[in-house]
């Protein structure tokens, strides 16, 4: 019951994110499992020049930021529940994703 809680919470959370991009750097950062501006980027077709969806994602609180020890780079990864959920997810609902 608890987790089935948390899976609906989860959904509720993603699906309520307004930008198309935002909720694909969401399904992304969940499937990458540790991820940063330049990862993000490539995975989306975006140039570096864009907008860093990055600043979007650190609103969340379920976002992570954690620092590279051998480079002192940062990146960034999601709470586990939302990430083990939100696999859960797209694998029943886009598995060629």
């Amino acid at each position: 019951p608890l987790k089935e809680k948390l899976g609906t919470l989860v959904r509720k959370l993603v699906d309520e994110i307004g930008e198309e991009e935002i909720r694909q750097a969401v399904e992304i950062g969940s499937v990458l499992r540790r991820f940063d501006a330049t990862a993000l980027n490539f995975m989306l077709d975006r140039s570096e020049d864009d907008r860093p969806l990055i600043d979007d994602l650190c609103q969340f609180s379920f976002t992570e930021q954690h620092v590279q020890p051998e480079t002192g780079d940062p990146y960034y990864r999601f709470h586990e529940f939302i990430r083990s959920d939100l696999d859960a997810q797209l694998e029943r609902t886009k598995p060629t994703r």
